[in-house]
């Protein structure tokens, strides 16, 4: 019986639905709502992306804000998670988190890239499916 789950976002539509199967198919588990900030990564933070002082700390604002989205969308479903933040690279971040938290499951979207897009930016899903000690399942949105 699954009794922790970790749950990485990123913000995309993907993640999203990967949260709402983890309230359907794990409806007794804990839930922790994950997210890994990457230094280099600029989508979340609405500003312009200069590389200042402040950098770090608008991500972080961004990452709060992220974060907030998903404990609304769990609140909606009438469910407490847990919410994470840490920085790293997100496959090494969320293998890391895995252990820190406890869980014995990880759920979590993949934009589903194929090809050479797929070769060349890799995928954060099939990384830590990969390298998890735990199981793994990987959600995608319903086509539309």
């Amino acid at each position: 019986m699954v009794q922790r789950v970790l749950v990485p976002v990123d913000g995309s539509a993907h993640s999203r639905r990967a949260l709402e199967v983890t309230l359907e198919e794990f409806p007794d588990a804990e839930v922790v709502v994950f997210h890994a900030i990457d230094r280099y990564d600029v989508a979340l933070v609405s500003e312009p992306a200069v590389w200042d002082d402040e950098f770090p700390e608008r991500q972080e604002r961004a990452a709060e804000a992220l974060l907030e989205e998903y404990r609304d969308l769990a609140d909606g479903h009438g469910v407490e998670v847990r919410t994470e933040l840490a920085r790293g690279k997100p496959a090494d971040a969320i293998l890391v988190a895995v252990d820190e938290f406890g869980a014995d499951h990880v759920v979590m979207g993949s934009r589903g890239r194929r090809g050479v897009a797929r070769v060349l930016l890799g995928s954060v899903a099939e990384k830590v499916a990969r390298r998890a000690p735990v199981s793994v399942t990987v959600v995608r949105p319903p086509e539309t």
